[in-house]
């Protein structure tokens, strides 16, 4: 399934903490899903992500460190803040995520 680009217009455009959670996700279920995507697919993606999550719920954080562990494509600077962030959020990328070394983690 493809990005409904009017859904992800209106999306992008609210600006409240509900508004950005709803567009990771729906960012998240699409290009963290098991469908190919190129890499500028993905370079965009992660760009838009570290923009969202400092703005959303601890919820929608947890979410996507859930969806983020699974995969091996994320780059390490968003598994390092997920990392560092309240435990409910860092759980899932620290038991799932093996490449963190002693320093990452202090």
């Amino acid at each position: 399934m493809a990005i409904d680009a009017a859904r992800l217009s209106v999306l992008a455009r609210d600006r409240t903490n509900f508004g950005r959670g709803r567009l990771l996700h729906v960012l998240s279920n699409e290009l963290l899903s098991d469908r190919p995507n190129t890499r500028v697919e993905l370079d965009l993606f992660y760009d838009i992500v570290r923009v969202l999550l400092p703005g959303v719920s601890l919820a929608d954080r947890r979410l996507f460190s859930e969806k983020a562990a699974e995969r091996t494509a994320v780059p390490r600077d968003l598994l390092l803040v997920l990392a560092h962030d309240q435990i409910t959020v860092a759980d899932p990328v620290l038991l799932h995520a093996s490449d963190f070394s002693e320093s990452d983690l202090i």
